[in-house]
C-alpha cells in the first residue's frame, strides 16, 4: 500500500515535469525561429529575439537533462548500484540517435558534396561531427545526453561519490563557458601560443556543447535529485530561481553587450536557474489527466521534428518571395505544423501496421 502510494505520489509530481518539458519543447523551436521575426534593423525585435532565444529559452536543454538523469537513476540504488537500466537507456538514445540522424542525413549531404577540401573530407568531417559533436544540430542533445550517461553509470559502478562526479562535471562546464558565452575572457590571448594550444583543442573537440562539457553537471544533477531526494522549501526554490534568474540575465545581456559571447548555449548561472527550476517543479502536484502524458511524448517529437519544418518552410519563403526571410508568423507557424505532424505520428504509432513510428520516440 505504501509503494502504490509512493507511486501515485510520484505520477502527479511526474505531471508538472511533463507539461514543464512541453513548454521547454516549445523554448526549443523558439532558439531556432525567431519568435518576433527577423530584426530587419528593429533594434525593439533584436531584445526581444534575444530575451527569448539567448536567456530564458536556454533553460531548456539543462531541464531535459536534469529529469533524464533523475528518471533514469532513480530506477536504481546508489549503494547497490545497478547498471542495466542505463545500458538499457543508452541503447534507446542511441537507436534514436541513429533514426534521426539518417532522416537529417539528406539535409547534410549538401555541405559533404561542397566541402572546399573535396567530398573524401566532407564525409570524415561528417562522421567526426557524428561521433564527436552531432550528425545534425539539434541532434548534439541525444549524442551529450549519451555520453553523460556512460560516464556518470560508469563511475557510480566504480563506487565514485555522486558528489564526486557533480564536482568534476562542476569543472568541465566552467572550462566550456570560455568556449561559448565566456569567450571574451580568451581574447587577450590572441596571437599567443596558448591561443595556438587552444586552437588545437578546439579542433579536437570541435565544440564545448556536448556531454563532456555541458551534459555531465546536468544529468548529475538529476542523478542527485534521484538518490538524494534534496528536499528545498517552495519559498527558498522559488527565491532560489529568481535570484538565478535574475543572475542570468545580467550575464546573459552583459556579455552581449559586451561582445563576450561567441554563443549562447552556456552560462554560469544556468546551473542555479536549472536546479532551482527542476526543485519548484519537481515538488508541484498536478491532478492526474492523460494529456500530461501525450505532453511527456509531444515534447520529444516537436523537438526532433521541428528542423524540418523551419527548412520547408524556408525554401517555400524562397520560392514565394525571391529571398531569405523570417516573418513574424514563422514561428507560430513552425510550432503548430510540428505539433499537429507529431500528433498524426503518435496517432498512427497506435495503429497495428504503424507501429514502427513508435521508434522515432521511444
Amino acid at each position: 500500500m505504501e509503494s502504490a502510494l509512493k507511486e501515485k505520489a510520484l505520477g502527479k509530481q511526474n505531471n508538472a515535469i511533463d507539461l514543464a518539458k512541453f513548454i521547454c519543447a516549445v523554448f526549443v523551436v523558439a532558439i531556432h525561429v525567431p519568435p518576433f521575426g527577423s530584426a530587419d534593423g528593429s533594434t525593439v525585435v533584436t531584445y526581444l529575439n534575444f530575451f527569448i532565444q539567448d536567456y530564458l529559452a536556454r533553460i531548456a536543454v539543462p531541464f531535459f537533462f536534469i529529469t533524464s538523469g533523475y528518471f533514469l537513476f532513480k530506477k536504481t540504488d546508489i549503494k547497490n548500484f545497478d547498471i542495466k537500466p542505463s545500458k538499457q537507456y543508452v541503447l534507446r538514445l542511441i537507436k534514436l540517435y541513429l533514426i534521426w540522424s539518417l532522416i537529417y542525413f539528406p539535409v547534410r549531404l549538401g555541405s559533404i558534396f561542397t566541402d572546399k577540401k573535396g567530398i573524401l573530407h566532407g564525409i570524415i568531417s561528417y562522421f567526426k561531427d557524428f561521433v564527436f559533436s552531432t550528425s545534425y544540430s539539434h541532434l548534439w542533445y541525444l549524442n551529450a545526453l549519451i555520453f553523460a550517461t556512460i560516464v556518470i553509470s560508469f563511475l557510480l559502478y566504480k563506487r565514485v561519490k555522486p558528489l564526486y562526479i557533480i564536482a568534476g562535471g562542476g569543472i568541465f562546464y566552467f572550462l566550456g563557458l570560455f568556449g561559448q558565452s565566456w569567450f571574451g575572457f580568451l581574447e587577450p590571448l590572441r596571437g599567443t601560443f596558448v591561443w595556438d594550444i587552444l586552437k588545437a583543442v578546439q579542433s579536437l573537440i570541435t565544440t564545448t556543447r556536448d556531454g563532456l562539457f555541458d551534459g555531465l553537471i546536468f544529468v548529475g544533477i538529476g542523478m542527485l535529485f534521484a538518490y538524494y531526494e534534496i528536499k528545498i522549501s517552495r519559498k527558498s526554490a522559488l527565491t532560489g530561481l529568481a535570484v538565478s534568474l535574475i543572475l542570468l540575465f545580467t550575464e546573459s545581456f552583459g556579455f552581449q553587450f559586451l561582445g563576450f559571447s561567441r554563443s549562447h548555449d552556456t552560462y554560469l548561472f544556468l546551473v542555479p536557474t536549472a536546479f532551482f527550476l527542476f526543485a519548484v517543479i519537481r515538488d508541484i502536484q498536478l491532478p492526474d489527466n492523460r494529456n500530461y502524458k501525450k505532453m511527456r511524448t509531444l515534447s520529444s517529437l516537436i523537438y526532433f521534428i521541428h528542423p524540418w519544418i523551419k527548412i520547408i518552410l524556408g525554401a517555400l519563403t524562397y520560392i514565394i518571395f525571391k529571398k531569405q526571410a523570417i516573418f513574424l508568423i514563422s514561428f507560430a507557424l513552425t510550432f503548430a505544423i510540428a505539433y499537429f505532424l507529431s500528433l498524426a505520428v503518435m496517432k498512427l504509432s497506435e495503429k497495428p501496421k504503424s507501429k514502427w513510428l513508435k521508434n522515432l520516440y521511444s
